[in-house]
């Protein structure tokens, strides 16, 4: 027995049919097929599914057996001696497989479901993925033909890039390029490459991504449907099981035991080392169900709500990174740190690791927001509020995190006038502090040293790095660029404001 798993539109059922087509020699007593409807809301009950199969074998309406358990040992009895391929697509679990599993050597089944199937006995277990990049441009190919492929390469990648290389995206793409042979591959580039309209563009026909998505959401208990809603809110590659914590407001060991029951049945995705994710796509149709949208037992209401919207846990998770931040730099900063940060998550135990990547995205959207709740708190996380004990060449102000974790981690992700929000906070906090906040541009135009006003005429452009050859302060223009930005952003909002 084999078992197929993976989320709607990765092509199980295509599999199968073509692994069964090519075992057709070695079942001679022939196959049985039955789509066990588990991921779209009206599962096939075992004794209709038993009864289906034992009316293939030709047993008459009449000579069926009553109950579940007959049912089955009927069919058990007839495939005896026989060598038989059972196919079982679309199962809902493995309670509903299992009357229909034969019950000696000699036949087979091959089991198709979005949920991960691992307490059946003896069945060898596949997770299906989506394609390469190669892969999806052959099926790209077989489509729309190997010439036109060729004479649109890059964007061909683009396009099956922009669908996650899910199978099912690709085939929809595929079939309305070959209905539209005037069309060009940029023309349907543009159509996908905004994310709140890139599912709307993936149907043709009866073929539709957001529609596969839909049925294995519906299928979600309220608790699952409100995770898998509010893990797509950060804007983050994505998350550590503290950091899923964080977001879904729940003690570490109950937001891990749910957000694994999401990767079971394929709706979320883990990530090498301890981290989970989102399947582009999903992601995107994740971010459509925003509270407003959701309807029927999955939707909230009253103070739930509240502490689901946009705000509220991006806060959450700020003062996760916080507590982390705090815990990685040590008890000066502990020391130094917001008096009102989060009292529960300074119990975070320090791991020497800062989540910067996540940070910088996190930053941005969070400045995005109409009114964020916590700007004093996104803004010491984001330039690391610490005084250091002692001076260290890799943190050469109290505003700025370590060099090495800010060229990999903040980068250019966050806005001018996302930066220009936390100025105004910084230079207060500056001032109370008596410190002064100085930097280069992270565009290398200024090459004057922040910290003793020398001019670093070898200061190029496209170098990455600022070096002072009067002192030798050293840093990275991303990070010792900020406060211009700031300024330059603080500019663009007070100009609005106007």
């Amino acid at each position: 027995m084999a078992t197929v798993s993976g989320l709607g539109g990765v092509g199980k059922t295509a599999l199968a049919v073509h692994v069964a087509h090519e075992l057709a020699a070695d079942f001679p007593d022939g196959q049985l097929y039955l789509d066990l409807h588990g991921a779209d809301g009206r599962p096939t009950r075992p004794e209709e599914a038993v009864g289906a199969f034992l009316r293939s074998l030709g047993v008459p309406e009449d000579g069926l057996a009553s109950g579940l358990a007959e049912r089955s040992a009927q069919f058990r009895s007839l495939l005896s001696g026989r060598r038989v391929l059972v196919v079982l697509d679309n199962a809902r679990d493995a309670e509903q497989i299992r009357p229909l599993l034969p019950g000696r050597s000699g036949c087979a089944v091959l089991v198709t479901s979005r949920s991960r199937l691992g307490s059946l006995p003896n069945a060898h277990v596949v997770e299906l993925t989506a394609f390469a990049p190669q892969e999806a441009l052959g099926l790209l190919g077989q489509v729309i033909g190997g010439q036109r492929l060729r004479a649109e390469a890059d964007t061909a990648a683009e396009l099956v890039r922009l669908c996650g290389h899910l199978p099912l995206a690709v085939r929809i793409l595929a079939a309305r390029l070959a209905c539209r042979p005037g069309w060009s591959m940029d023309l349907l580039l543009d159509k996908l490459s905004g994310d709140r309209r890139r599912l709307d563009v993936l149907r043709a026909g009866d073929l539709d991504v957001e529609s596969a998505f839909r049925f294995g959401y519906d299928q979600l208990t309220p608790e699952q449907a409100r995770a898998f809603r509010l893990l797509a809110v950060p804007g983050v590659p994505d998350l550590s099981p503290g950091a899923v914590a964080a977001v879904l407001g729940l003690p570490e060991q109950e937001a891990e035991e749910l957000v694994e029951s999401l990767v079971d049945c394929s709706m979320l995705e883990t990530a090498p080392p301890d981290r989970y994710r989102y399947h582009d796509l999903l992601r995107a149709f994740a971010q459509q169900l925003t509270p407003d949208t959701v309807e029927g037992p999955q939707a909230q209401a009253g103070p739930a709500a509240q502490a689901d919207r946009p705000a509220a846990v991006l806060t959450r998770l700020a003062a996760r990174h916080h507590a982390e931040t705090v815990a990685a730099l040590g008890p000066s900063a502990a020391r130094a740190a917001l008096p009102g940060a989060d009292a529960a998550s300074r119990t975070v135990a320090p791991h020497g690791r800062v989540d910067y990547h996540g940070i910088g995205a996190l930053v941005g959207q969070y400045a995005a927001l109409l009114e964020p709740p916590r700007l004093d708190l996104v803004a010491e996380l984001l330039l690391g509020w610490a005084p250091a004990p002692k001076p260290d060449p890799d943190r050469p102000g109290a505003f700025l995190p370590n060099g090495a974790a800010a060229k990999a981690g903040l980068n250019r992700s966050i806005s001018d006038a996302g930066w220009g929000v936390f100025l105004t906070i910084l230079h207060a906090k500056a001032e109370s502090a008596g410190r002064e906040v100085t930097a280069v541009d992270p565009r290398n135009t200024s090459r004057t040293c922040p910290a003793c006003g020398h001019v670093a005429a070898e200061n190029r452009p496209t170098q990455d790095t600022f070096h002072c050859t009067g002192c030798g302060h050293q840093a990275h223009a991303d990070t010792v660029g900020a406060v211009n930005v700031l300024r330059a952003g603080l500019a663009r909002c007070n100009a609005r404001k106007g």
